[in-house]
């Protein structure tokens, strides 16, 4: 994306980069019904990891953008 000439091109990366990536949740429900009872602390642990990457990654990507530039960032 750093590489790009115009904004519509930018606009289509950023559409195809939000199909084809993302974050899905563990399937928590089941985790009583096939793992033992220390997997529910495992569970909350994942949920943390999980909730802090999709608050400190726009925060952490957006001071990077603002030191550097978007260009380099992205």
């Amino acid at each position: 994306m750093g590489m790009i000439g115009n904004v519509y091109q930018l606009l289509i990366l950023r559409l195809l980069s939000g199909a084809f990536t993302g974050t899905f949740p563990p399937p928590f429900p089941l985790f009583p019904l096939f793992c033992p009872r220390e997997t529910g602390v495992r569970a909350g642990t994942d949920a943390s990891r999980l909730f802090s990457g999709d608050v400190l990654g726009p925060w952490i990507g957006g001071m990077i953008a603002d030191s550097v530039g978007y260009r380099l960032t992205l």
